[in-house]
């Protein structure tokens, strides 16, 4: 069986965060009290070094865009109502559809074609979750009842990925692989999970161009992957 992790592995999630962060640099760097303060720029690094300070205590939470903002207003002297006003720029990233990358349809046709059974293992909002199924359409691919769903205000651990593996769908790791795009919630926690295979996607929006907090280093037996589809290539 192979495990699957779900953002910006079988659909893109960091271009939304991207774009939805940008409009909020833009919305708040054209702001005199923001000028006044250092400008675009210092708003952004403030931001970024915030909201990664937040993913470590609040997970993936989307009310840490919240937390994020009242920090934000606090050194930038913003009023409520600018303050809000980025948080709803922000909360676009959970209202905007997502599609499936290329090839993951196929890929996991292929797969069950050949008895392989199919899972999701993933950390992010429960209702966020529920509606990129739908939007992507993946609930006719992979059946909720396979999906595992971390609790966004943690980290996709070992415990999370054997809970998923071994307490909640009853399998033995070693007859499971895994793939995903984060060497820090995929990849090492999977191994430390007892997976027989890992694969690293890394397909320019993943491992090399995702998020700084998630680049360690990962064991050598890791296979790397430019997409979910080169699965079908794989032979091992």
């Amino acid at each position: 069986m192979v495990f699957f992790d779900a953002d910006d592995t079988v659909w893109p999630t960091i271009p939304l965060f991207r774009k939805y962060m940008g409009e909020c640099y833009d919305y708040l760097g054209g702001l005199r009290e923001v000028q006044d303060r250092g400008g675009r720029e210092l708003l952004k690094l403030r931001v970024t070094k915030i909201n990664d300070q937040c993913f470590e205590t609040m997970g993936v939470s989307p009310k840490r865009w919240e937390m994020v903002m009242d920090q934000v207003a606090g050194e930038f002297n913003l009023m409520p109502a600018v303050r809000n006003e980025a948080c709803g720029i922000l909360g676009q990233i959970y209202t905007t559809p997502v599609r499936l990358f290329d090839g993951v349809e196929e890929t996991l046709n292929w797969l069950q074609d050949r008895s392989i059974l199919t899972g999701v293992i993933t950390h992010a909002n429960y209702k966020w979750t529920i509606k990129k199924f739908e939007w992507s359409r993946l609930y006719k691919l992979v059946p909720w009842e396979w999906v595992h769903v971390v609790d966004e205000n943690g980290h996709k651990t070992a415990v999370d990925w054997k809970r998923g593996i071994v307490d909640k769908f009853g399998l033995n790791p070693k007859q499971v692989a895994s793939a995903g795009d984060s060497p820090r919630t995929d990849v090492r926690p999977s191994w430390e999970a007892g997976v027989r295979q890992a694969f690293l996607v890394d397909g320019g929006v993943g491992a090399s161009g995702g998020w700084s907090l998630h680049q360690i280093e990962i064991d050598p037996r890791t296979k790397l992957i430019r997409r979910v589809a080169d699965l079908i290539d794989y032979r091992g």
